[in-house]
């Protein structure tokens, strides 16, 4: 306690009281004139900022209010906000409802820079910083959220920075309550007013009362650097603190003190608080949105600047300072197009002002200028200040987009370069394209590529620009584009470095010196071949780090450019040599498709017409063995040319319904006659489950199993063919069927079983000679079904027999297909009548073709040639023309060409069949193009013959 003041400082203390209290009262009545004004503005402020804003309650999270950012951006009304939790909306539901989340908020009142995915009413996702900090609303407290949308700038922007400080909520005052202390904070007098509100009496005064105890610990400390800063004679107003009762309870104060002195020593202070409980309830919602208006331009990472309609800066954050350089004092007052563009973009500029003032908002990105003239790149977003329906000024916030910009020049030059190591037909047209891509984002005024030769141990330049040498090729000695290729690894020199090494005796120079020397290996097939390098004269600081990693980039791509030219070359000669094998093979096997299928055609054809003639039973023995032999040699024939399609990987498969029982059905029918003629019995056993009908191709499905049953056949003299068709595994949409052929032939030996399935491959040297064939069926049964996915597999004994089995996978049909009679002979009298046009160029092929079709009543004309065919459709109606596609003047597919393009109707769409002996893989693709209907392989079957014709006779 200190001692008793006299009546004269008494006087003099309440006189100094006094004044006091009559600052306090000015200073709330000044705060009072502009708190009306002050809130306005920031309501205004709150609902056009561009960041999405929100208040919602603590205990429920239910939103209490959104600005129009917030509605816009996320597509809601403010109905269907308010009243809501983030949850009920599904917008960030993964941070707010995360216990996490909660506990960080509680113990620090605020969180920052949270990224998340908010959806729209739309359900669109859009990615933002999120922060949030607890505030006390009317005595509750609240949550402030605040969401700057960074979706399209994510991955290049600078992330939001923690709000460095918010507005210390005034503290709570009481009026008129005074007391006096000694320094270490003992009171030694308090008037009545202060008693009674700090409900003490003054006999706890006489016990002690300190002025510690009646503030919280933060303002006590507070308070107390406010009394060292004014004994130092510094100027201090008065400060908002929380009272502390005596029963613990806190108020809001407003607390004015003063030291006061003895002989220039400080002995006390004196301190005046007056409530300002009523105060604060009116001022709370106008300072809450003034933090928030203060704290996004003070302490967003953007720079924000608040304009008059003109454009004259009024305020501006400390970003705006560090993105172009100009202090507050350089800045306000200025126009923001004079002080941060350049003449070039000043109209773009003014235009935007301007369209501001009009009352527009205007989101776009540009260039700016920095103090000291080097180009910005920014986003602008700006939005008007409306107070009372009147536009009073302009805010706007400049994002720095520079490193974003050259991110995008840097992936745009990659993928130019790497497109370019593809495209360019040369290394020079390569080196070119680099030198223009990596001008777009560095200096390349002194530029080179340079290539090392081992033997001559000298550099040449394939690529060189420069402003002060010139060179074509120099010896590599010690040079330092040779101490890279020694080092082997990229090097960043500046002129101390490249002095101080060739001092050293590492390097010695050649040309004029620079001040910074940059350069990377040129790589091809993992040796060093060369260098790439930049430098500059004049700027040390020119080239990076950053620079040496794209330089290194950019010489990887020149090396796997220089690697594919190199296996361009050799892919060339062997592409040229399989081609020409190829193109040979393809020849060879066209020739002797032709050469050999045109007399066969005869022979079959021959034969079958003296069958029908009704020979002699002598004669009837010879021409069946001729039969046999001419249908044998087609066999053999027709394996290696359709090995030869498989090879070349020219087999497709049909996706067609049909029933499968049928097919399996034909292929024992046309296996009776010699199983029963070498008495053996020949059996189909087929699964009740499996479904009636499936969708695949039926050739090929035929082709296998008729290969399987052919074998089994030959092979097998007495005992039995078995073939057994399994339901493996069903789904709703697909069916796995498992046939399997088991015979009680002459069987395989063990060690012959992995070769049997090889091209032109048998179990035995005696095979060929013995049972005929060519080793090919096996071989293409198994590539056939691998190209369905599937695998065959072979068990078998010696003298015992067989078993060949394999799985195929079919969708379920889901047609229901009719069954389709077989022709017969009776239906093919239908042909009769018809008038043909056979052209062909082979007499005996034309004799075969006349004598099939006029056993059926079909009249046959004859044309030589193509260009005969075309004559002698114009002069008369024929119902169809059978065109062999090899005839001198003018061939099949000429002649064909020309008849579809007749202007006669009729003409133009007669049905036309192809008759042709090659089976080459492009023969479909050839008669579709010049409009062909169908084809028919010599040798003519004559059961194929009378089908076409009489399914395209009746458009079918």
């Amino acid at each position: 306690m200190s001692k008793k003041p006299s009546t004269e400082e008494l006087l003099a203390s309440i006189s100094e009281l006094k004044n006091q209290v009559k600052i306090l009262k000015s200073e709330l009545k000044k705060r009072s004139e502009v708190s009306e004004l002050e809130q306005e503005k920031f309501y205004k402020a709150f609902h056009s900022n561009p960041a999405l804003m929100a208040i919602s309650t603590f205990h429920d999270t239910k939103y209490i209010d959104v600005n129009d950012a917030f509605l816009n951006k996320l597509g809601f009304t403010r109905k269907e906000i308010i009243g809501h939790t983030s949850t009920e909306l599904q917008l960030y539901v993964d941070i707010i409802q995360s216990d996490k989340f909660f506990r960080k908020l509680q113990k620090l009142s605020k969180v920052h820079d949270f990224e998340v995915t908010i959806k729209t009413k739309t359900g669109e996702n859009r990615t933002g910083l999120f922060s949030a900090e607890t505030i006390m609303l009317q005595g509750e407290p609240c949550l402030l959220t605040i969401i700057n949308d960074i979706t399209e700038l994510k991955q290049n922007k600078e992330k939001l920075q923690q709000i460095e400080q918010r507005f210390r909520e005034f503290a709570e005052l009481l009026p008129e309550m005074i007391c006096e202390a000694d320094m270490n904070g003992n009171i030694s007098f308090a008037n009545n007013e202060a008693l009674e509100n700090f409900q003490y009496s003054q006999e706890d005064l006489k016990k002690g009362i300190n002025f510690d105890q009646l503030l919280i610990p933060r303002d006590a400390k507070r308070t107390r650097v406010d009394l060292l800063r004014k004994i130092k004679g510094q100027k201090l107003t008065a400060r908002e603190v929380t009272a502390v009762r005596k029963d613990g309870t806190t108020f809001p104060a407003m607390a004015y003190i003063q030291p006061f002195f003895e002989k220039n020593k400080p002995v006390g202070f004196r301190g005046v608080m007056m409530d300002i409980t009523s105060r604060k309830k009116a001022e709370e919602e106008i300072q809450r949105e003034k933090s928030f208006l203060e704290q996004l331009i003070e302490g967003a990472p953007e720079a924000i600047v608040q304009c008059d309609k003109k454009g004259v800066l009024e305020k501006i954050n400390a970003e705006f300072t560090q993105l172009f350089g100009y202090s507050r004092k350089e800045a306000l007052g200025r126009n923001i197009d004079e002080l941060i563009s350049s003449e070039d973009q000043r109209k773009e500029a003014v235009g935007i002002t301007k369209e501001m003032s009009g009352g527009k908002k205007v989101a776009i990105e540009t260039i700016r200028q920095h103090k000291n003239g080097t180009p910005v790149y920014v986003s602008i977003l700006s939005t008007p200040i409306i107070i009372n329906k009147k536009q009073v000024g302009i805010y706007a916030i400049y994002r720095d987009i520079t490193e974003r910009k050259r991110a995008e020049s840097i992936r745009q030059m990659i993928h130019n370069i790497s497109n370019a190591v593809i495209t360019c037909q040369t290394l020079n047209e390569l080196f070119q394209i680099i030198f223009e891509e990596l001008s777009t984002v560095m200096d390349t005024t002194n530029f080179f590529i340079a290539l090392y030769d081992k033997k001559t141990d000298s550099l040449t330049l394939p690529f060189f620009k420069d402003e002060k040498d010139s060179f074509q090729t120099f010896p590599a000695g010690k040079t330092i584009a040779a101490y890279v290729l020694k080092k082997r690894k990229p090097v960043l020199l500046r002129a101390k470095d490249i002095e101080e090494l060739e001092k050293a005796g590492e390097i010695e120079l050649v040309g004029t010196s620079s001040k910074v020397w940059l350069g990377v290996p040129l790589r091809a097939e993992n040796e060093v071949i060369g260098v790439v390098s930049l430098q500059s004269y004049d700027n040390e600081d020119a080239f990076d780090e950053n620079d040496l990693v794209l330089l290194e980039f950019i010489s990887n791509q020149a090396g796997l450019s220089i690697d594919r030219k190199r296996a361009e070359q050799n892919l060339i000669i062997a592409k040229q040599k399989a081609e020409e094998a190829a193109k040979a093979k393809q020849q060879f096997l066209s020739t002797m498709s032709h050469e050999i299928r045109t007399p066969l055609n005869a022979v079959l054809g021959m034969t079958h017409l003296l069958i029908q003639a009704n020979p002699r039973s002598d004669q009837m023995e010879y021409l069946n063995a001729l039969k046999f032999s001419g249908e044998n040699l087609l066999v053999l024939i027709n394996d290696i040319l359709d090995f030869s399609k498989i090879e070349s990987g020219m087999v497709f498969f049909e996706q067609a319904d049909f029933k499968f029982k049928e097919i399996i059905t034909g292929i024992k029918q046309s296996f009776l006659f010699r199983t029963e003629e070498k008495g053996i019995t020949f059996e189909i056993n087929f699964d009740p489950e499996l479904p009636d009908s499936i969708v695949g191709d039926p050739v090929r499905l035929n082709q296998v199993l008729t290969n399987l049953i052919g074998n089994a056949v030959k092979f097998t003299e007495k005992g039995s063919i078995t073939v057994d068709l399994n339901l493996k595994q069903e789904t709703t949409e697909n069916v796995e069927i498992e046939f399997s052929v088991t015979d009680t032939g002459i069987g395989i030996p063990k060690d012959k079983l992995a070769n049997i399935f090889e091209s032109f491959k048998q179990a035995g040297t005696d095979i060929t000679r013995k049972y005929g064939g060519t080793g090919l069926g096996l071989a293409i049964t198994k590539k056939l079904i691998e190209l369905q996915n599937s695998e065959i597999f072979v068990e078998s004994r010696v003298g015992k027999g067989s078993k060949f089995y394999f799985s195929l996978n079919f969708p379920k049909s889901k047609i229901k297909l009719e069954h389709k009679p077989v022709e017969t002979e009776e239906s093919y009298k239908q042909l009769e009548g018809l008038n043909i046009l056979v052209a062909e160029d082979n007499e005996i092929n034309f004799i075969i073709a006349k004598k099939l079709l006029e056993k059926c009543g079909v009249k046959v004309d004859h044309a030589k040639n193509g260009k005969a065919a075309i004559n002698m459709i114009s002069k008369k109606n024929y119902d169809m023309v059978l065109m062999d596609l090899h005839m001198p003047e003018l061939n099949g597919y000429e002649a064909s060409k020309i008849i579809r393009t007749s202007e006669n109707v009729k003409n133009k769409n007669i049905p036309i069949i192809a008759l042709t002996a090659s089976v080459l893989v492009d023969i479909q693709q050839k008669i579709e193009e010049v409009g062909i209907t169908d084809y028919i392989l010599k040798p003519l079957n004559p059961k194929e013959l009378y089908e076409k014709v009489l399914r395209k006779i009746k458009g079918l």
